[in-house]
């Protein structure tokens, strides 16, 4: 949630020379108390619509009360939620504070939604853009008679999204004129961060309750460089888990065969993108570590779009992926973006399959959904490091140097993470950290 806005003492003088003087202050001093109430009301309106995201659980109902708390404001005249449909046009999801706004442009089927003002441009740079005074903006003449109709001087359009995928532009019209400042346009930005977040979240636990996936397979001839180096030293190296962090690194766990395994492991500590590499266990035919990485990963990109990374296998001239995807998601888009991390890639077959029973780990991540983030990182992190086994493959300290935590703040994350799935499965309910 953003912080309340600070913008210290007004800056006016006690002595002012003759009646020009005065006024100047006392019109500048006005300026400065309705800013400072503009910031306090925003404020207001985030707290209240972090609030609500919460509570809500469907994704239509957090657009609606987004517009709803905005307009309600008395900084802004009215807001509205669209997105680009596939034709390039611009799709209303909700608006409130008018009534049909969107209607006279949606119905128009040669309007792109680049000709939307602001609204267009922020969806194609994916960047807020603000006019601070529209009737004064050549940039958006053809939108001057509608302002005027309307009454509103200044407009901000706010990109809602997630990493790389994008939901839809919240627009704000405001009545005064020379609205958005430094201080407003910052607390803004932060609220499309915000919503974007909870709209993904929404997406993602509703794709992994759904009847239907898409089962997905990647491929391609060109293995990264630093494995490309080995050449046919490269025996079969597979990932096997990912556990996201929330610095913005990955913790994986590879699995090494058919190879030399310090080979491996001094290959891949020369990749730019890996911090650490440790050994959990080896033997003579197999070898298990784990390994820091930076975002973005093959995983991190599937699980942004609520798909399931399987596992990543490396061989000699050949990458293969294997993947699941919610049905409702387009597979071509969900590739590009992969492709991104791996230029070379072909989505090599895809197969639609009904989910007849919940698997293992799909019931594992509905329970574990229950807790915080560092109580789930925790939790991952011990199991796949083999802290459970017996004998362990990995003490607590291990684990706890992997997530740079102290040993005794990994222990109670890990402690209060276990409660609350020992009380969700003898209990029927999580209990309270």
């Amino acid at each position: 949630m953003p912080a309340e806005a600070r913008l210290g003492p007004y800056p006016y003088s006690d002595e002012v020379d003759g009646r020009a003087g005065v006024v100047r202050d006392i019109t500048e001093r006005k300026a400065w108390e309705r800013q400072v109430e503009t910031l306090n009301e925003l404020n207001e309106v985030v707290r209240e619509i972090t609030h609500a995201i919460v509570e809500s659980t469907a994704r239509e109902d957090v657009e609606r009360l987004v517009c709803e708390r905005f307009a309600a404001a008395d900084s802004y005249e009215f807001a509205w939620l669209a997105t680009e449909s596939d034709d390039s046009t611009l799709e209303p999801i909700a608006e409130a504070g008018v009534s049909g706004y969107l209607e006279e442009w949606s119905g128009d089927p040669t309007a792109q939604a680049t000709d939307f003002g602001p609204t267009g441009r922020a969806l194609q740079e994916r960047t807020a853009v603000f006019s601070r005074n529209i009737l004064e903006d050549e940039a958006y003449e053809h939108w001057h008679d509608d302002a005027r109709e309307r009454g509103y001087h200044s407009v901000a359009a706010i990109p809602i999204g997630y990493q790389n995928l994008q939901y839809g532009v919240l627009t704000l019209h405001s009545a005064r004129p020379d609205a958005f400042g430094e201080n407003e346009r910052k607390i803004l930005s932060q609220v499309g961060d915000v919503i974007g977040h909870a709209i993904n979240a929404m997406e993602r636990k509703a794709a992994l309750m759904a009847d239907r996936i898409t089962e997905v397979t990647f491929r391609s001839g060109t293995l990264p460089e630093t494995l490309a180096a080995l050449g046919d030293d490269l025996g079969e190296v597979t990932i096997d888990r990912a556990v996201p962090l929330n610095n913005g690194t990955v913790l994986q766990y590879h699995t090494v065969r058919k190879m030399n395994a310090a080979a491996y492991e001094a290959a891949i500590a020369d990749d730019p993108s890996v911090r650490e590499v440790r050994t959990i266990t080896t033997s003579e035919t197999v070898t298990r570590l784990e390994i820091l990485i930076e975002e973005p990963t093959a995983g991190s990109i599937l699980a942004t779009y609520g798909g399931r990374l399987h596992t990543v296998t490396f061989t000699p001239g050949r990458v293969e992926i294997e993947a699941e995807l919610p049905e409702t998601v387009d597979v071509r888009q969900v590739s590009d973006a992969v492709r991104e991390h791996y230029p070379d890639i072909d989505l090599a077959s895809r197969n639609t399959v009904n989910r007849q029973v919940a698997m293992p780990e799909e019931l594992a991540e509905s329970l574990i959904g229950q807790l915080t983030d560092r109580q789930r990182t925790a939790l991952k992190s011990a199991y796949y490091a083999g802290f459970f086994d017996w004998p362990r493959e990995s003490a607590g300290t291990d684990v706890a140097e992997s997530l740079d935590v102290s040993p005794a703040t990994f222990h109670e994350h890990l402690r209060r993470a276990q409660r609350k799935l020992l009380a969700a499965l003898f209990e029927g309910s999580p209990t309270a950290d």
